[in-house]
């Protein structure tokens, strides 16, 4: 299926080639005129300074259409790019008010770090796996982005472990180091795609002409390499689809194009035992918090309480030091089970799991927190 674009191209080099062919077939005629009248020096000379002059006009038409194809070329590059500029302005608005709507501003979410996945989940480079996946945490995911060669990047993690709170992090991080001409990162919520009956070009332009109004030219964006596709939650959609998903993102991208794609591992490894890796794509793994750093990171966050002296304390203090003297060494595991993972936390729940450590450590209640402790995304 041609594109508008290659359409317009075709037109334009079959006009050009017109132009020459008129011209050609008008020297014909000059030559036949002239043979046949060559004894007559007036007929010659008004015969040839014709076609001279048919020659003349045909190198002013040409010359005045390649001009003007690069006048046209130069002003839908810029229409383009007031376009794409307009889908930035959209999609940081969009994201920056979830982003405060979450409260991952107050203060900075968990920093949940990623090491690489399996070596067999990843496509090979170069006769290598290209599992090199960086190690890194979630406010540097834009700049070890650029690090990988393909710009092609997989996340993995459990229920809750805040595959999407990094792909918002890493769409508003591109956005703030994006210059003019670079692509926009868009977040496209898997969930909505039907990859045995939609193509993903579509599906994509579909998604942001309904996401963000009146974005109609949404086509030619994609066709320009102008969006950067976040697409979040491979897992979202039936299992069963997961394998064609990845089948169709293989043959339908574009060679270079940049993806950062999200997904539970298990479904991950579901869909390439049935289908096949995603190309070209380092593969890497969130890895679970470790107890030290979310006790710090509640204590650090909850209101705080005048303690002896004057000291700085919080209704955590307790809780923790119990857990972590006199819990039979399971702090981390209590925690765990006693509150939800740093991806899906709310303020109900913190105190659901204040009041479950309070039993615990005998009756010593959490109070209520001062704001949301940990980031909160879809399972």
């Amino acid at each position: 299926m041609y594109s508008n674009k290659r359409v317009s191209a075709s037109l334009k080099r079959w006009r050009r080639h017109g132009i020459w062919l008129g011209a050609a077939a008008a020297a014909g005629i000059v030559v036949i005129q002239t043979w046949g009248e060559r004894d007559n020096p007036a007929s010659v000379t008004a015969v040839l300074g014709f076609g001279v002059s048919v020659v003349g006009l045909a190198v002013n038409l040409w010359r005045e259409s390649v001009a003007r194809e690069r006048t046209e070329e130069t002003l839908s590059q810029e229409r383009l790019q007031n376009l794409a500029n307009r889908l930035a302005s959209a999609v940081q608005e969009q994201w920056q008010a979830e982003w405060r709507l979450r409260r991952l501003q107050d203060p900075s979410p968990l920093q949940v770090q990623w090491a690489p996945a399996e070596e067999w989940l990843a496509d090979e480079w170069d006769g290598g796996s290209r599992t090199a996946g960086p190690e890194g945490e979630l406010e540097g995911v834009a700049d070890v982005f650029d690090t990988v060669p393909s710009r092609r990047m997989v996340v993995l993690g459990g229920p809750g472990s805040g595959k999407t709170v990094l792909a918002v992090r890493f769409t508003l991080d591109k956005l703030a180091q994006r210059a003019s001409g670079d692509p926009v990162p868009v977040v496209f919520p898997l969930a909505g795609w039907q990859p045995d009956r939609e193509r993903l070009r579509d599906w994509m332009s579909a998604h942001m002409r309904t996401t963000y109004p009146g974005a109609h030219w949404s086509r030619d964006l994609l066709e320009a390499g102008l969006v950067l596709p976040v697409l979040d939650g491979l897992d979202e959609m039936a299992e069963s689809l997961c394998g064609a998903a990845l089948q169709r993102l293989n043959a339908e991208l574009d060679p270079g194009q940049s993806v950062l794609l999200t997904c539970r591992t298990q479904t991950y490894v579901k869909a390439v035992e049935s289908g096949n890796v995603f190309a070209q794509a380092a593969v890497v793994e969130l890895q679970p918090l470790a107890f030290t750093s979310v006790s710090a990171y509640l204590v650090r966050t909850a209101r705080p309480v005048r303690g002896a002296g004057g000291k700085r304390t919080t209704r955590w203090d307790p809780i923790f030091a119990y857990l972590r003297e006199f819990d039979g060494g399971d702090g981390p595991g209590r925690l765990r089970r006693c509150g939800p993972g740093p991806g899906r936390t709310s303020r109900e729940a913190v105190r659901r799991s204040g009041r479950a450590g309070a039993a615990s450590a005998g009756g010593v209640r959490a109070g209520r927190p001062r704001r949301q402790p940990i980031c909160r995304t879809r399972a």
